[in-house]
């Protein structure tokens, strides 16, 4: 019985996952692939020249994550979400936005500051991006890789206050690019977005966005790595020909 029902479960599964053409429109409309294709780059330009790895493999591989774990009626929902213009100002939130403009931006709200029921909108609209199981994730996964890198213990624990302090920190380097973002927006228009954006959809999506990425990169960390230990013995002049990765003592 137990074997007839887990067939079952698998099957429904399968039947119900996201299509790749849903995929695709999904990653068109949510650009959530932005910062994937700027850690490609990155890889491409650091990796040795002999290697045999193709970053190609990180597309392939994060599509594949996505497929997996979103359900089909979820990334219908998601499209329809991401085609409504409110909520497109979340996706254009630009990482790129010069460092100047967000500082005369800041000063400015600094001497004309936004009425407490505007920031405060704007403050649920990061609470419903992220959580303390985000945060927990990214240092868990980090600290483990770093163990198989470098030979060491992996225990990590967290507690509720540092995962707390975590979460707070990121969402303190978000506030003022949202501010930036909504800054035209009507109290009305933040109201609707607010609530656009503070769905358990949006949270468990961005979570599994979170999760493709580790899922993507991984046979590429160690590359990543030896090439900063490089990087770094190159600037303290210390020769590095064997190309050692340290091990614990």
């Amino acid at each position: 019985m137990k074997k007839i029902l887990l067939l079952l479960s698998l099957s429904f599964s399968i039947l119900f996952s996201a299509t790749p053409k849903q995929i695709d429109e999904y990653l068109s409309l949510s650009k959530s692939d932005r910062s994937l294709l700027e850690i490609e780059q990155m890889i491409d330009q650091i990796l040795p020249e002999e290697t045999s790895k193709n970053t190609e493999s990180i597309k392939i591989k994060f599509r594949e994550y996505l497929e997996k774990n979103l359900s089909e009626q979820e990334v219908i929902e998601l499209n329809k979400l991401y085609r409504n213009p409110l909520f497109s100002v979340l996706v254009d939130i630009d990482p790129d936005i010069p460092e100047e403009e967000l500082m005369e931006f800041n000063r400015t709200l600094k001497e004309n500051p936004l009425s407490t029921e505007r920031m405060e909108l704007n403050n649920k609209i990061l609470e419903g991006m992220f959580d303390e199981e985000i945060i927990e994730y990214m240092v868990v996964k980090m600290q483990n890789l770093m163990a198989k890198q470098f030979g060491i213990p992996s225990d990590v624990n967290l507690t509720k206050e540092d995962k707390k302090e975590m979460l707070s920190s990121m969402q303190e380097e978000l506030k003022i690019p949202l501010l930036y973002q909504t800054q035209t927006l009507s109290l009305d228009e933040l109201k609707e977005l607010e609530a656009l954006s503070n769905s358990a959809l949006v949270l468990k999506t961005n979570k599994v966005v979170l999760h493709a990425t580790f899922y993507a990169m991984e046979d590429f960390f160690h590359d990543i790595v030896q090439s900063m230990i490089n990087e770094s013995m190159k600037v303290l002049g210390v020769s590095n020909s064997n190309n050692a990765t340290p091990k614990k003592e």
